[in-house]
């Protein structure tokens, strides 16, 4: 029971932070923003042509996130033998990492 209510939180925590990571992206900053610019310029472009999110390719569309997942899932996954911690870690990142997707759905 508690990895699957640790999955459900880490469904909860990756819904909600990438829902305030869209909204802060749509809102603040631009193209020359350090780090995430060029992200909060393609954020903000696909409100002005909202059809360009649904016509990439599914790889192209999730490429940027699988990276960041990658990298961050494989150490914790190492460092932590508890299966809590892998329910919350699998779902958090499954979320993370397919939430453009999941808007592009939407």
């Amino acid at each position: 029971l508690e990895p699957a209510l640790a999955g459900f939180v880490g469904y909860i925590l990756a819904d909600l932070g990438s829902g305030v990571y869209h909204w802060a992206t749509d809102n603040y900053g631009d193209e020359s923003t350090p780090i995430v610019g060029i992200h909060i310029e393609d954020s903000q472009g696909h409100h002005k042509c909202p059809w360009t999110i649904t016509r990439r390719q599914f790889a192209n569309n999730l490429h940027f996130l699988a990276r960041g997942v990658a990298v961050t899932v494989l150490p914790l996954d190492l460092a932590f033998d508890d299966p809590v911690v892998h329910g919350f870690v699998s779902t958090f990142a499954f979320c993370v990492l397919f939430c453009q997707q999941f808007h592009a759905w939407a």
